[in-house]
């Protein structure tokens, strides 16, 4: 959760407010913003983390799809449904599909193409799934946002 104050300039565009409460809420504003891209590194960090588990948590079952060259199509759908990062099979995006699936979609094409040691295949994605993916990262980002009023003592002081 991001807890933020509400800013005593947001609404005063056009109005003439000391200099001195202009710079606070710039601070207070790159601060915010701040802890929203903290957060979302944060969470970027953590889906680094547990990447493709499921390859070590059911090693067994993906040796042997591997070994058959995923034909039979089970192993990899239920890998698909555990995982958020295959955006480009219709059946891998989930509803809330969000940037941070996007970016981990990016960076596994991207490494596991690179490790093959051949040319990087076309990374796809359908612009409706990126659309999607905006709205609801703004959406997720939105509803971590607390907004309180500031102390009735620290909103005179910045009025001054």
């Amino acid at each position: 959760m991001i807890l933020i104050e509400r800013s005593p300039t947001a609404n005063k565009v056009g109005q003439d407010i000391p200099m001195s409460t202009l710079l606070a809420s710039t601070d207070m504003h790159r601060d915010n913003v701040r802890a929203a891209l903290s957060l979302l590194a944060y969470t970027l960090d953590k889906r680094g983390e547990t990447h493709d588990l499921d390859k070590l948590n059911k090693l067994p079952e993906f040796h042997v799809a591997f070994k058959d060259g995923f034909k039979d199509g089970k192993w990899f759908d239920t890998h698909m449904k555990n995982s958020r990062h295959h955006l480009s099979y219709h059946t891998g995006v989930p509803e809330d599909v969000n940037l941070i699936d996007v970016l981990e979609y990016i960076a596994d094409c991207v490494m596991a193409g690179r490790a093959r040691g051949t040319e990087l295949r076309p990374v796809i994605m359908d612009a409706e799934v990126l659309a999607r993916a905006f709205g609801n990262t703004v959406n997720m980002l939105n509803e971590q946002v607390l907004v309180q009023e500031p102390p009735p003592e620290a909103a005179e002081a910045k009025s001054e």
